[in-house]
């Protein structure tokens, strides 16, 4: 009897104060949800900072689109580095040897990089003479030094830091790019395993044009990028 006697104004403020009941409960739900996802996404950071610890390779900042890579034509950046039996190998060195040379930028530590590696052997065993493929390899020297007995590798070169990656705008790895036997760049950055396989495939085909700056094959199943 008394719901019957209510009035249209104060049905109105029940309405409204039910709707605004309704609207509460769904922002509060929201609000946990963002909360519950920034969680798992800083719990994801923080493994990625302990991963590139344990592999040897300084954490750094998040992948961009922008930027990715030098400009095809450019000239290539010199280096000096030792290899794995105590050589010096610089670019010149690895020009002189006939045809482009492709720079692939590798880790012991990264899964997607050991994937790779017997590909790259070979690569470095079929193409030998039309094509130089080196890799520049971060983290622990013994540990480079046992995968390339394994796969046979051959022109490993030992990273110390992160100069020569930022110098041709690799951030991560397996990153590589191909340079035209005149040193220059000839080629995008290729960034992931499906990228370095395309940019080998179409370096090796006859007559097949350069990749285009700023290729990119991203995704957690073919390149390491710790946060």
């Amino acid at each position: 009897m008394g719901v019957a006697l209510l009035s249209v104004g104060e049905w109105l403020g029940l309405t409204a104060g039910l709707l605004g009941l309704v609207l509460a409960t769904v922002q509060g739900w929201v609000l946990v949800h963002l909360l519950t996802q920034n969680g798992r996404l800083l719990i994801r950071l923080e493994g990625f900072e302990t991963q590139a610890r344990l592999s040897g390779e300084p954490p750094r900042a998040p992948q961009t689109l922008a930027g990715v890579g030098l400009p095809i034509g450019a000239t290539a950046p010199t280096f000096s580095l030792p290899g794995l039996h105590g050589e010096i190998l610089t670019l010149d060195n690895l020009r002189t040897r006939g045809g482009p040379v492709l720079l692939i930028f590798s880790n012991p530590g990264c899964g997607p990089c050991i994937s790779l590696l017997p590909e790259i052997g070979r690569w470095q065993r079929e193409h030998a003479g039309r094509l130089t493929v080196a890799v520049l390899n971060y983290g622990d020297p013994e540990a480079s030094r046992v995968t390339a007995m394994e796969h046979r590798l051959a022109s490993v070169l030992l990273l110390k830091d992160r100069a020569i990656a930022e110098a041709y705008g690799s951030d991560g790895t397996p990153d590589a790019v191909l340079i035209h036997p005149n040193g220059t760049i000839d080629s995008g950055l290729a960034m992931g395993t499906e990228a370095i396989r395309d940019l080998v495939a179409s370096a090796t085909s006859d007559g097949a044009p350069s990749l285009q700056p700023h290729m990119l094959s991203l995704g957690v199943t073919g390149r390491k990028i710790p946060a």
